[in-house]
């Protein structure tokens, strides 16, 4: 309560804080972290609990928590736990249909909402959330709580390969005294081939490890930073600086693809 009284007016204060109106409320809430909000909502009278749970709330929480991440845009993230009903409800039919499209559940158009609902509540993938978002009502809160246990994930899959931007390295080689090269950009294909500056060869998924054409398999590891990828190996790094469009072109002309090093 000390850390919400900086923001509360002298005349507000001297109301029950059950009567104050859900926009007030909100926006107090708003100058506290997501830890915070989220221990609020299951230790508080109703009209604060429901305001701890608003998708406004949750939606600036994720617009400012990920602005420095890699590979998180402001949108709802499809592998999010909907399940809850008034979570579910709170999705509209466009993003019912794109929540399922990502979980790669095939929507026929004649698909009517509640219909729409029950496949988003019965296709939610498994994880390990934290105690304090158990329960989630609110769809934005849902994709904080699943971007941050993603966050915490090592191990890469396919398709966070493909769409991140890799910038590329070559390390000093012990004993040979040479300067790391200067970097530049290479790119994973679904199709199997990876292309950068360099080469236009293969690659592909060993296990929890990357393996491009003959060379050895890269260990990956995640940053804790920005949540970004790290693919190392005793010769090379590849480090992901972004993320590419949707729309892949093997073809594309690297000419220009080298970054500062």
């Amino acid at each position: 309560f000390f850390r919400l009284a900086s923001h509360v007016s002298t005349a507000l204060v001297r109301l029950p804080m059950s009567t104050w109106a859900p926009d007030i409320i909100v926006h107090i809430l708003s100058f506290l972290d997501h830890r915070d909000v989220a221990l609020l909502s299951s230790r508080v009278c109703q009209a604060w609990a429901d305001a701890a749970n608003d998708d406004e709330l949750w939606c600036r929480l994720c617009m400012w928590y990920w602005a420095d991440k890699h590979d998180t845009t402001l949108r709802l993230k499809s592998s999010s736990d909907f399940s809850h009903p008034q979570c579910a409800s709170s999705l509209s039919s466009d993003e019912l249909c794109e929540v399922l499209h990502q979980r790669g559940v095939s929507v026929d158009p004649s698909f009517e909402r509640r219909e729409l609902l029950d496949a988003c509540m019965f296709t939610t993938p498994p994880h390990k959330y934290e105690q304090l978002f158990k329960g989630m009502v609110s769809k934005w809160k849902a994709s904080f709580a699943f971007a941050l246990c993603d966050s915490r994930c090592d191990v890469i899959n396919k398709e966070a390969v493909c769409r991140a931007v890799w910038r590329v390295q070559f390390k000093e080689l012990a004993g040979y005294g040479a300067a790391p090269s200067k970097a530049f950009i290479g790119r994973f294909y679904r199709n199997g081939r990876y292309r950068s500056a360099a080469s236009d060869t293969t690659w592909c998924m060993m296990g929890d490890h990357v393996q491009i054409s003959e060379y050895p398999p890269f260990a990956v590891r995640r940053r804790s930073t920005d949540w970004g990828w790290v693919l190392d190996s005793p010769y090379v790094m590849y480090t992901s600086v972004g993320t590419w469009p949707d729309i892949e072109d093997p073809n594309t002309d690297f000419e220009g693809w080298m970054v500062a090093g």
